[in-house]
């Protein structure tokens, strides 16, 4: 369901649950250039050129194939490409994130503020290390904002599976509290529309890949552009 006109009331929820890559922060870019890196090293060669769009169909794809395929056909480890991309990713954050202007989704930056001046929690749930959101608290200092992160070391598997909002849910539902939750990503979505009692919100400011597929098929996604629709 598009709700992209529609105004959301802050009130309604006692618990705020954010991704935080492409939820928060613009962040994809950075990672999209890390891989393409990592790519390069390992000796990739794609017969196509790997823009932005290509990048979030092979890689957001909850359906892992055609990205799979690249990793067998040069014979690459994944554990292997991971930790290679994760080193570049770094990288490329302490050398180019923090000069940018632009830096969050939808006006985050307003509405993370807003919520803790109505004295709401708020929660990230990311695949991303701790190692990685450490070092971008260097840069954004509203991430200290977040009572509780969730990292990928909190769990055994990373999204798409939906261990890491099934958890979640279950303590905040064991609390009686109200939650919400915003994601940016198929994989990510996926994962979160498996934990039934936290309303579920898609942000996508910029017309992201597999937006309409997400509408078409996950009946309770409520999409919106930026988070100035909550008052």
């Amino acid at each position: 369901m598009s709700d992209s006109k529609n105004i959301y009331n802050i009130d309604d929820y006692d618990v705020f649950i954010f991704d935080f890559d492409g939820t928060i922060l613009n962040t994809e870019p950075y990672h999209f250039k890390a891989y393409l890196k990592t790519f390069q090293e390992l000796g990739v060669d794609f017969n196509f050129d790997l823009d932005f769009n290509k990048y979030c169909k092979m890689l957001h794809n909850i359906d892992r194939t055609e990205f799979n395929s690249v990793l067998n056909k040069y014979t690459i480890d994944y554990i292997k490409l991971y930790e290679k991309k994760s080193k570049h990713f770094l990288e490329i954050i302490k050398n180019d994130f923090g000069v940018k202007i632009n830096k969050f989704i939808g006006n985050c930056d307003v509405f993370l503020k807003k919520l803790k001046e109505r004295n709401k929690e708020l929660v990230m749930v990311t695949n991303s290390s701790i190692v990685s959101i450490n070092q971008f608290k260097k840069l954004v200092p509203e991430l200290e904002l977040f009572d509780k992160i969730y990292t990928k070391e909190d769990f055994v598997r990373r999204k798409p599976d939906p261990e890491c909002y099934l958890k979640v849910q279950e303590i905040y539902a064991g609390q009686n509290k109200r939650m919400i939750a915003f994601e940016d990503s198929f994989q990510g979505f996926h994962a979160l529309s498996f934990a039934t009692q936290i309303k579920q919100m898609f942000i996508d400011p910029y017309n992201y890949y597999y937006s309409g597929f997400i509408e078409e098929h996950y009946e309770n996604v409520n999409m919106i552009k930026s988070y100035d629709c909550f008052e």
